[in-house]
């Protein structure tokens, strides 16, 4: 493991630090890179600091989505979804 991942030990999720990707050297950013790809490709989640996304925002976001999930099923459904298998994102 390099010095700016890390594994969050009670989920096993890697935690993958932006700050590395935004202020540093090409290599740097391309190791960040692969790291993020890696996580997303095995565990399919992944943590992510340093992302400059202020807190307000994220939980705004978290607040919208758990209302959204509170729904009945028939209410989610009304989401649009593309059709064919390589888009489907969930509900979205």
């Amino acid at each position: 493991m390099s010095p700016n991942e890390t594994t969050i030990a009670t989920t096993g999720l890697l935690l993958i630090d932006l700050a590395n990707f935004t202020n540093s050297c090409t290599e740097s950013r391309l190791r960040t890179a692969k790291q993020l790809v890696s996580a997303c490709r095995t565990t399919g989640f992944v943590y992510i600091v340093n992302h400059g996304v202020p807190k307000h925002e994220l939980e705004r976001a978290f607040a919208i989505s758990s209302k959204f999930f509170a729904l009945p099923l028939e209410e989610k459904m009304k989401a649009p979804h593309s059709p064919g298998w390589s888009v489907h994102r969930g509900y979205s």
